[in-house]
């Protein structure tokens, strides 16, 4: 789910933190552009990113770009990622 506003449109700290707690898309609109405020997330499933303190510094550096998919609510992405740094540092 998501919601799209008028770009300069007022909102308060609560909203965004709600937005955030709900999960739900945020996009702000001007004109016939919309911007992502931020993406919607995926409800129908529930599942949790490691914590990445107890990895190595080359493994966070590794799934550094997975992670931010993953907190951005694209867990789809991020595991397709996952799984091409698996394939490719099993082959090394």
């Amino acid at each position: 789910m998501a919601f799209a506003v008028p770009h300069n449109a007022p909102l308060s700290e609560k909203s965004l933190q709600t937005v955030v707690d709900c999960k739900v898309g945020l996009y702000r609109i001007q004109g016939e552009v919309a911007s992502e405020f931020r993406a919607p997330q995926d409800l129908s499933i529930n599942i949790s990113w490691p914590d990445m303190t107890d990895f190595s510094a080359p493994l966070r550096r590794i799934l550094g770009p997975a992670h931010e998919k993953f907190q951005n609510g694209m867990w789809r992405e991020a595991f397709e990622n996952c799984c091409e740094i698996f394939e490719t540092e099993a082959r090394k």
